[in-house]
């Protein structure tokens, strides 16, 4: 992720907006997503990748409490485009029935929009040398 921002020169209140974007590559899944598309005697969880595009956006109003420290709410909104390709089948101890190969999840390979958003408190320290 890369992010660029601009921070209007008030004080002791600080407004900052926020601009980033980047790339994900290759996010595993956890096992507890998918269970309910795995046969019952399924051993080892399927290598499910996602990979995308994330960017987004986020405004801070920091407050000065000494000359090092700022305190202050922000609020951030994030964008993802994820990809994600066709797994390979599950592997079981017994053999699984015709319905996995027409599971949504192994039948084909997937994409989606997503958004997240961020809500919270940011403490900040600067450094001097």
């Amino acid at each position: 992720m890369g992010e660029v921002g601009f921070g209007l020169p008030f004080k002791p209140l600080t407004p900052t907006i926020f601009i980033h974007g980047g790339y994900m590559f290759d996010e595993g899944v956890e096992r507890s997503v998918v269970a309910s598309s795995l046969p019952r005697t399924n051993v080892q969880t399927p290598n499910i990748e996602l990979n995308g595009l994330v960017v987004g956006a986020e405004v801070n109003a920091a407050y000065s409490i000494t000359k090092f420290f700022k305190v202050g709410p922000f609020v951030g909104i994030d964008f993802t485009f994820l990809h994600r390709a066709q797994p390979s089948p599950p592997q079981s101890l017994q053999p699984t029935n015709d319905n996995t190969g027409s599971n949504a999840l192994f039948g084909d390979s997937g994409s989606g929009i997503g958004y997240m958003l961020n809500l919270g408190i940011r403490v900040t320290g600067d450094l001097a040398f």
